[in-house]
């Protein structure tokens, strides 16, 4: 509980950072999202090169494959981390994240995107290029679901 609190706190100072450094600047941010967070009228990926965590991470593809519709951000924080890029700081309806993966060759850079409900509720999931979810079948496990 109180690692919980401490990595909502560390996001929370992170993105108020992100918010004085970057003048408040969301114009990366999806339109139209939807009031159960399945679907945007627009969807935008951000630059990249943007991320405030420069490079993005590598992350543990076991926790990944675990986010699923209806978990919380603190879920989601717990299984991945603190969003890569400042969607701003109340009635957020999405984070995004820059994912490396091994491959076979040069490593592969995705970008990860939930969108959230109404009441803060993951609704769905994306990725950009969208053949990035095979990477979750990589190295998943006989049965495992594709996002």
């Amino acid at each position: 509980m109180k690692t919980r609190n401490i990595r909502r706190a560390g996001y929370v100072l992170a993105t108020a950072a992100a918010l004085l450094l970057q003048g408040c600047a969301t114009s990366h941010v999806s339109r139209g999202v939807a009031a159960d967070g399945r679907s945007a009228a627009e969807l935008k990926f951000p630059d990249a090169q943007q991320a405030w965590r420069k490079g993005g991470t590598w992350p543990n593809t076991t926790n990944l494959r675990q986010v699923q519709p209806g978990m919380t951000k603190d879920q989601i924080i717990d299984l991945v981390g603190t969003p890569h890029f400042n969607e701003g700081l109340f009635n957020v309806v999405e984070w995004d994240f820059v994912f490396n993966f091994r491959s076979t060759g040069s490593p592969v850079t995705c970008q990860y995107k939930v969108l959230f409900d109404k009441d803060d509720l993951a609704g769905s999931t994306y990725w950009l290029p969208a053949n990035c979810a095979d990477m979750m079948d990589a190295d998943a496990t006989p049965g495992a679901a594709r996002r």
